[in-house]
């Protein structure tokens, strides 16, 4: 197969890598070139990059760089990959999440002396700043190496109508992030499968780069972010659960840390309130999502025994089932089928809760949120417990926590 002279650029800035930066020379075997297709990218853009590692680019573009550029964004594009940019974006207002990738990635390019053309969203040298003009205001943002792109992401104020947005000097960046291309993973098992080989192949490169001595600055902060765990989901609910039940202190009986301290002291009295669990058992809720919640309620129905009537329904369009958990009848639980698999609708299940537990305190419901925004009028919070993949897009204007 022959090569024009754009990719044999390309290429020759792969190469160039093995001998310059073993982190970026490795994260480059996964990646495959292709001129792009009349129309692929839009007309500021020279490349686009999509999930499965897919680098297209238009020749004119390529053919315009010096070679020191031609490294500098492919090495861009190696970083929204390693970094799980295109998979990360969920619900958020595309072009700010693209400007904040962007400056989180060219960020640490400028840090690590990589040339970038002329037109990128590169943050002052350094001051490591990026002033942006947005709808109704501009704002600078600051420290930009410090930041994920994810906080960068809430500095950036309301962008103007359309695609067009405006830096410092009017830069718009110079590629397409392609998360619609054809290399976009089509069902969530996929979307994880890829995201989880990024993220062995990010791991896999800074070890061969450390080993070489031969680290990106700035690259150690990424690899601990990328490495935490996922939000503590299970402490979050058991201390707004905490903070839910209605307490009060009693004179008539003394505390049990009285003797210990040998002072009088009330006892806390706790009221008994209601509350509902509410399992989304369509056809994209995983097995594990549903054994892992499982797992919790029967944690939550022991911890709290005393002080919570749980109701556990499970549904799909409609309310499947439900059963009155009382007293931490751990027992009743493990008897629970959770059969579903069709689509999905919340607006049902909150209404059947009004009409029929009408002394609700609050819902915690495990869902992926692929469902139509609710309308029913609630006069409890809703604790949004997100699967992973799952989308806040339904519950992002209402009242409640979501945790992902």
């Amino acid at each position: 197969m022959t090569t024009n002279k754009a990719e044999e650029k390309l290429i020759k800035a792969r190469i160039k890598l093995q001998s310059r930066n073993p982190f970026f020379s490795y994260l480059s075997l996964f990646v495959k070139f292709r001129k792009s297709k009349d129309g692929e990218l839009p007309e500021h853009a020279g490349m686009g990059v999509s999930p499965d590692g897919l680098l297209v680019y238009k020749e004119e573009f390529v053919n315009g760089l010096n070679d020191e550029e031609v490294i500098g964004v492919l090495t861009h594009e190696l970083l929204h990959l390693a970094l799980i940019h295109l998979l990360r974006r969920g619900s958020r207002e595309k072009t700010a999440w693209n400007i904040a990738c962007d400056l989180t990635t060219n960020s640490m390019l400028i840090k690590n002396r990589f040339e970038l053309p002329k037109g990128s969203l590169v943050p002052m040298n350094y001051e490591d700043s990026f002033e942006i003009q947005g709808k109704n205001k501009k704002v600078t943002i600051e420290k930009i190496g410090e930041k994920t792109a994810e906080q960068i992401y809430e500095e950036i104020p309301e962008l103007k109508e359309g695609d067009d947005y405006e830096g410092g000097k009017g830069e718009r960046g110079f590629d397409k992030h392609n998360e619609n291309g054809e290399g976009k993973p089509k069902t969530k098992s996929e979307k994880d499968e890829l995201e989880n080989e990024w993220k062995n192949r990010l791991e896999e490169a800074y070890i061969g780069a450390k080993q070489r001595g031969n680290v990106p600055q700035g690259l150690e902060r990424y690899i601990d972010e990328l490495k935490k765990s996922q939000v503590n989901w299970k402490a979050l609910l058991r201390k707004y659960l905490q903070a839910t039940i209605p307490n009060d202190f009693t004179w008539a009986k003394k505390s049990k840390k009285s003797r210990a301290i040998k002072t009088y002291l009330p006892s806390l009295v706790k009221e008994k309130i209601d509350v509902c669990v509410c399992i989304d058992v369509s056809g994209s809720i995983s097995k594990e999502d549903l054994t892992n919640f499982v797992t919790e309620i029967i944690g939550m129905a022991k911890a709290y025994q005393s002080c919570i009537s749980m109701t556990l329904i499970t549904h799909e369009c409609e309310v499947n089932n439900r059963w009155e958990i009382k007293n931490g009848n751990i027992n009743e639980i493990k008897k629970i089928k959770i059969e579903g698999g069709g689509g999905t609708s919340f607006d049902p299940v909150v209404k059947y809760i009004n009409d029929n537990i009408p002394k609700n305190k609050a819902i915690i419901w495990l869902t992926d949120g692929y469902a139509e925004e609710i309308t029913t009028k609630t006069n409890y919070p809703i604790i949004w417990l997100l699967t992973k993949g799952g989308t806040d897009e339904v519950m992002k204007d209402r009242k409640g926590d979501i945790i992902i």
